[in-house]
């Protein structure tokens, strides 16, 4: 693997580039108990710069809320 490569793989997925917010702090956000996207706004920021990456953003909100309530489940 060449040093690209392996920066790639080390930074941060960016969901929200305007305001900088990765899926790694969504994720921590939905630890934290956010589980609604008004929430996730307040708390992170996402999506209240140019809004293009809205559907990004929920997308992730569901799919990690999703995740975290399976592992309760255990």
């Amino acid at each position: 693997m060449d040093p690209a490569e392996l920066f790639a793989l080390m930074r941060p997925e960016r969901i929200c580039i305007c305001r900088g917010v990765s899926r790694q702090d969504i994720r921590r956000a939905v630890q934290e108990g956010i589980t609604d996207f008004d929430a996730l706004q307040e708390r992170t920021g996402c999506s209240t710069g140019c809004g293009t990456c809205e559907s990004r953003c929920r997308a992730c909100l569901t799919a990690l809320v999703l995740e975290e309530q399976g592992k309760a489940c255990l």
